[in-house]
């Protein structure tokens, strides 16, 4: 089996998850708790600010999700004919690690104008 065809569905996959799992912070489902959503002071102790920030973290997240699904897709299919499958693996924790420390920032920055 082709090892950058593992590299695409393993992205696949947590592009997936980050997608599903966004989707109960965008409709405002989970309520304040220590273990799921954006935790912090503020959000912990204040019910409205906690489903504001999760909302808006929610959808953060669900652009860290498209990026990676459009980031597997790309390398795979356009670029995977040049890459060896280290560099794929390597560009994919790059891009994971990237979006995910963007949208923490952003959500944080977020949280902190409330």
């Amino acid at each position: 089996m082709d090892p950058n065809f593992d590299i695409l569905i393993f992205m696949l996959v947590l592009a997936g998850l980050f997608m599903t799992g966004s989707v109960p912070l965008i409709l405002q489902k989970i309520p304040p708790n220590r273990w799921y959503g954006a935790r912090t002071p503020s959000t912990l102790s204040d019910s409205r600010i906690w489903y504001t920030v999760n909302r808006f973290a929610g959808i953060a997240y669900f652009v860290v999700g498209l990026v990676l699904l459009l980031a597997a897709l790309t390398m795979h299919f356009i670029l995977g004919f040049v890459f060896n499958p280290w560099a794929m693996a390597f560009g994919s924790v790059a891009v994971f690690v990237v979006a995910n420390a963007a949208a923490k920032l952003v959500v944080w920055l977020y949280g902190k104008r409330l």
